[in-house]
């Protein structure tokens, strides 16, 4: 148009002012950006307006598990991640479970093996982000543990009876509901009408 009287010095601060809803925490979308003739000198110019939008698009952000293992009838370990990309926008005090939850198959009685840590962008503000993970796996090792037998007699021509042992080590996983049983048995090669003599005990 006529512009502004630069002659008067005036600038556009002096007619109004442009604005918008939006603020640095507004969630993704498009927001309309408005002038108000609310300047000191405002009603010195005839003011057409044509607007536009301020468009605010998803945050980048990298998520990459970090590995983990544990022994077999542990809990899990909790599941990490390193941040990379723009990260979280942490003035608006996003946190990740904002964005989603890292999570795997493995539970407290799963075998011995390695399991994928998934991600899933299912939090209240994920929409706000763009995301790309890199997975990582949650390794079960075996549990250590120690079987000792205990030392048994009995006469010639009595039946055998199932040796005992004492559990070391780091012991059965008792939250899995696991006996002795389940990780192999006791024997020996004596039988009931064996000689006197001393026979090993295995397992």
């Amino acid at each position: 148009g006529s512009g502004l009287a630069s002659a008067c010095g005036d600038t556009l601060a002096d007619v109004g002012a442009l604005s918008t809803a939006a603020t640095q925490c507004s969630a993704v979308g498009t927001f309309a950006i408005a002038f108000g003739t609310t300047g000191p000198k405002a009603g010195n110019y005839d003011v057409s307006f044509g607007g536009a939008n301020l468009t605010v698009t998803t945050r980048p952000m990298s998520v990459t598990a970090d590995p983990q293992s544990r022994t077999y009838g542990d809990a899990n370990p909790a599941l990490t991640a390193q941040l990379g990309g723009s990260g979280l926008a942490s003035v608006c005090g996003d946190t990740l479970a904002d964005v989603g939850v890292l999570s795997t198959a493995a539970t407290q009685c799963s075998a011995v093996g390695s399991y994928p840590i998934a991600f899933s962008a299912s939090g209240p503000k994920a929409g706000n982000y763009g995301v790309s993970f890199a997975g990582a796996n949650l390794t079960v090792a075996g549990r250590p543990i120690t079987v000792t037998a205990d030392s048994q007699s009995r006469l010639y021509g009595e039946p055998t009876s199932a040796p005992p042992a004492q559990v070391g080590g780091s012991g059965l996983a008792s939250a899995c509901g696991d006996t002795l049983a389940d990780v192999g048995a006791l024997s020996t090669a004596a039988a009931q009408c064996s000689a006197v003599g001393s026979y090993v005990i295995g397992f």
